[in-house]
């Protein structure tokens, strides 16, 4: 696994999604991010889609969000990670 502890949404084409990057494929429990006020504001089971530092259609402040995620390993073993983001403009 690789990832990003920040993002930079703003359209430049850099860092502009958060998004978990693998070389291997892995069975998806839940990827979670969650605001300072432990408001939940993204989630998914596929690891293809990307966090683009909104919540609701809006774009969200700078600051710092925590992400949580739980996948199966390809034999069958639960891995979790958690996590900062630092969401930049």
């Amino acid at each position: 696994f690789f990832v990003p502890n920040m993002i930079t949404p703003n359209g430049d084409g850099a860092n502009d999604y958060f998004y978990i990057q693998t070389t291997s494929d892995f069975d998806v429990r839940w990827l979670r991010i969650y605001d300072r006020w432990g408001e939940l504001i993204f989630q998914t089971n596929d690891l293809s889609k990307r966090w683009d530092g909104s919540f609701k259609g809006k774009s969200l402040n700078p600051g710092v969000y925590v992400y949580y995620l739980e996948v199966y390993c390809p034999d069958n073993q639960p891995y979790q990670k958690f996590g900062n983001i630092t969401l930049i403009k």
